[in-house]
């Protein structure tokens, strides 16, 4: 049985370039939006979200996006994500 895309240290990895760059943009994707949601619920300052995008939020997807090539449209909608939030 051949396995398509494996998961390491938390970051998919395939043969495929172009699933392994969907697999954890998506899983990331869905991540921030659960927690920023969590997080919306609480009555936070401008300085509290700033604090939580950047300490919990930012943290991951950089772990994340940095060893694979640059997804324009994921960049695009965390932007938004996080504009939303704020």
């Amino acid at each position: 049985m051949v396995k398509e895309k494996v998961k390491a240290l938390g970051v998919w990895l395939s043969t495929n370039l172009k699933t392994t760059i969907e697999a954890n943009h998506s899983e990331k994707l869905t991540t921030v939006r659960n927690s920023l949601t969590c997080w919306e619920l609480r009555r936070l300052s401008l300085l509290g979200k700033i604090t939580v995008l950047k300490s919990l939020i930012a943290s991951q997807l950089v772990y994340i996006l940095s060893p694979l090539p640059t997804n324009h449209n994921a960049i695009k909608v965390i932007n938004n994500i996080f504009f939303n939030f704020l």
